[in-house]
């Protein structure tokens, strides 16, 4: 998700709309239609967002050197998913989750959207009074219940 939200931060959708990560034509379609390719995107940009996923994994995260290369392997994985997700027509009950407003949103706000976008909302987290589930499992749990569940069993 961060690699995601970068993309869009650095290059905005209308550019990861019409671009791939790579520059060439997938195989599937390489010789069933005569398209040209869609263009690359910027390899600065790209290294950009690469180093910023190491300093953020490494200091944010503390992950060790061979999860972090693990990871940076995966930038265009997660850059071409995106992609992918933009480009999909919405059908059927995902219509809601891929609402053409907040594309809009995104693209005219491109300069906000990593600090609108990638920050928690605490006022919804604390709106929700919810009790935790593990809390009345702890009375299962207790002592008292264990003997209590013992002594039906050994009569």
């Amino acid at each position: 998700m961060f690699v995601k939200n970068m993309a869009i931060a650095v290059f905005g959708t209308a550019v990861l709309k019409s671009s791939s990560v790579t520059g060439t034509q997938s195989n599937r379609i390489k010789n069933k239609t005569k398209k040209e390719p869609r263009p690359k995107l910027d390899p600065a940009k790209l290294l950009a967002v690469r180093d910023t996923l190491r300093y953020w994994l490494t200091n944010e995260k503390g992950y060790d050197e061979v999860a972090i290369e693990f990871e940076l392997q995966q930038v265009g994985t997660h850059i071409s998913h995106k992609i992918y997700e933009l480009n999909r027509v919405p059908s059927g009950k995902r219509a809601v989750h891929n609402h053409p407003d907040v594309t809009e949103d995104i693209e005219t706000e491109n300069d906000d959207s990593v600090a609108k976008y990638c920050e928690t909302d605490a006022s919804a987290e604390e709106d929700h009074d919810h009790d935790d589930p593990l809390e009345d499992r702890s009375e299962i749990n207790s002592e008292s219940a264990i003997e209590e569940k013992d002594e039906e069993h050994t009569v």
